[in-house]
Protein backbone atom coordinates (compact mmCIF):
# COMPACT_ATOMS: atom_id res chain seq x y z
CA UNK A 1 0.00 0.00 0.00
CA UNK A 2 1.26 3.41 -0.81
CA UNK A 3 1.84 5.95 1.96
CA UNK A 4 0.72 9.29 0.54
CA UNK A 5 2.35 11.18 3.41
CA UNK A 6 5.80 10.33 2.02
CA UNK A 7 5.04 11.67 -1.46
CA UNK A 8 5.09 15.27 -2.56
CA UNK A 9 2.29 17.16 -4.28
CA UNK A 10 3.42 20.07 -6.39
CA UNK A 11 1.23 22.81 -7.85
CA UNK A 12 2.69 23.44 -11.29
CA UNK A 13 0.31 26.19 -12.37
CA UNK A 14 -1.79 28.69 -10.47
CA UNK A 15 -4.95 29.79 -12.21
CA UNK A 16 -4.95 33.33 -10.85
CA UNK A 17 -6.73 34.98 -13.80
CA UNK A 18 -9.97 33.05 -13.53
CA UNK A 19 -9.80 30.93 -16.68
CA UNK A 20 -10.88 27.30 -16.88
CA UNK A 21 -7.93 24.88 -16.92
CA UNK A 22 -8.46 21.62 -18.86
CA UNK A 23 -6.84 18.68 -20.65
CA UNK A 24 -3.62 18.10 -18.66
CA UNK A 25 -1.19 15.49 -19.92
CA UNK A 26 2.31 14.58 -18.79
CA UNK A 27 5.35 12.74 -20.06
CA UNK A 28 8.58 12.80 -18.06
CA UNK A 29 9.12 16.39 -16.93
CA UNK A 30 6.83 17.94 -19.56
CA UNK A 31 3.24 18.89 -18.70
CA UNK A 32 0.76 20.38 -21.18
CA UNK A 33 -2.72 21.81 -20.60
CA UNK A 34 -5.24 24.29 -21.94
CA UNK A 35 -6.81 27.30 -20.32
CA UNK A 36 -10.00 28.98 -21.50
CA UNK A 37 -9.98 32.71 -20.84
CA UNK A 38 -11.67 35.73 -22.42
CA UNK A 39 -13.48 33.55 -24.99
CA UNK A 40 -10.26 31.97 -26.28
CA UNK A 41 -8.23 28.89 -25.42
CA UNK A 42 -4.49 28.97 -24.82
CA UNK A 43 -2.08 26.02 -24.65
CA UNK A 44 0.71 25.90 -22.09
CA UNK A 45 3.72 23.64 -21.62
CA UNK A 46 5.73 23.37 -18.42
CA UNK A 47 9.13 21.81 -17.97
CA UNK A 48 9.06 20.69 -14.33
CA UNK A 49 12.84 20.14 -14.17
CA UNK A 50 13.60 23.64 -15.46
CA UNK A 51 10.67 25.24 -13.58
CA UNK A 52 9.62 27.01 -16.81
CA UNK A 53 6.14 27.56 -18.22
CA UNK A 54 5.49 28.78 -21.76
CA UNK A 55 2.37 29.57 -23.72
CA UNK A 56 2.74 27.80 -27.06
CA UNK A 57 -0.63 28.71 -28.61
CA UNK A 58 -3.19 31.48 -28.24
CA UNK A 59 -6.72 31.31 -29.66
CA UNK A 60 -6.33 27.54 -30.05
CA UNK A 61 -9.24 25.59 -31.58
CA UNK A 62 -8.07 22.07 -30.81
CA UNK A 63 -8.73 19.34 -28.27
CA UNK A 64 -7.32 16.01 -27.07
CA UNK A 65 -3.76 17.01 -26.14
CA UNK A 66 -1.21 14.21 -25.83
CA UNK A 67 2.51 14.61 -25.10
CA UNK A 68 5.54 12.36 -25.52
CA UNK A 69 9.08 13.73 -25.20
CA UNK A 70 9.25 17.03 -27.08
CA UNK A 71 6.17 16.29 -29.21
CA UNK A 72 2.61 17.38 -28.52
CA UNK A 73 -0.28 16.14 -30.67
CA UNK A 74 -3.89 17.28 -30.80
CA UNK A 75 -7.05 17.36 -32.86
CA UNK A 76 -7.82 20.68 -34.54
CA UNK A 77 -11.26 21.30 -35.98
CA UNK A 78 -12.70 23.82 -38.38
CA UNK A 79 -16.03 24.64 -39.97
CA UNK A 80 -16.42 25.89 -43.52
CA UNK A 81 -20.05 26.61 -44.34
CA UNK A 82 -21.94 23.46 -43.34
CA UNK A 83 -18.81 21.28 -43.44
CA UNK A 84 -17.10 20.17 -40.24
CA UNK A 85 -13.49 19.04 -40.63
CA UNK A 86 -10.79 17.93 -38.20
CA UNK A 87 -7.18 16.84 -38.48
CA UNK A 88 -4.28 15.82 -36.26
CA UNK A 89 -1.36 18.21 -35.72
CA UNK A 90 1.97 17.90 -33.91
CA UNK A 91 4.03 20.61 -32.21
CA UNK A 92 7.72 20.04 -31.47
CA UNK A 93 8.79 21.96 -28.34
CA UNK A 94 12.49 21.73 -29.32
CA UNK A 95 12.04 23.31 -32.76
CA UNK A 96 8.79 25.28 -32.17
CA UNK A 97 7.46 23.78 -35.42
CA UNK A 98 3.90 22.64 -36.08
CA UNK A 99 3.26 19.80 -38.54
CA UNK A 100 -0.07 18.66 -39.95
CA UNK A 101 -0.20 14.87 -39.57
CA UNK A 102 -3.50 14.02 -41.31
CA UNK A 103 -5.53 15.26 -44.24
CA UNK A 104 -8.83 13.62 -43.49
CA UNK A 105 -12.51 14.37 -43.13
CA UNK A 106 -12.67 13.64 -39.43
CA UNK A 107 -9.52 12.58 -37.56
CA UNK A 108 -9.76 12.82 -33.77
CA UNK A 109 -8.53 11.77 -30.33
CA UNK A 110 -4.79 11.33 -30.98
CA UNK A 111 -2.27 9.76 -28.63
CA UNK A 112 1.50 9.70 -29.11
CA UNK A 113 4.17 7.29 -27.93
CA UNK A 114 7.73 7.24 -29.22
CA UNK A 115 7.51 7.81 -33.01
CA UNK A 116 3.92 6.60 -33.29
CA UNK A 117 0.66 8.53 -33.30
CA UNK A 118 -2.67 6.70 -33.09
CA UNK A 119 -5.98 8.39 -33.79
CA UNK A 120 -9.61 7.74 -34.68
CA UNK A 121 -10.73 8.54 -38.22
CA UNK A 122 -14.12 8.33 -39.93
CA UNK A 123 -12.81 8.81 -43.48
CA UNK A 124 -14.89 5.79 -44.54
CA UNK A 125 -18.10 7.47 -43.36
CA UNK A 126 -17.67 11.22 -43.99
CA UNK A 127 -21.41 11.91 -44.05
CA UNK A 128 -22.39 10.54 -40.63
CA UNK A 129 -18.99 10.02 -38.97
CA UNK A 130 -20.23 6.89 -37.21
CA UNK A 131 -17.93 4.34 -38.90
CA UNK A 132 -14.80 5.12 -36.88
CA UNK A 133 -11.51 3.29 -37.40
CA UNK A 134 -8.18 3.50 -35.59
CA UNK A 135 -5.10 4.47 -37.60
CA UNK A 136 -1.40 4.57 -36.75
CA UNK A 137 0.95 7.19 -38.18
CA UNK A 138 4.65 6.32 -37.93
CA UNK A 139 6.89 9.41 -37.73
CA UNK A 140 10.01 7.34 -38.42
CA UNK A 141 8.74 5.89 -41.73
Amino acid sequence: MRDIDKHKTLMIYSNCIGGIVRNPDIYGNIVVWTEDQNESTNVYVRDIAKNETSQIYANWTGSYLSVYGDRIVWMNDSVTGDNYHSDIYMYNTSTAETTRITNSTYASEPAIYDDKIVYIDSRNDPEYQEDRDIYLYDLSA
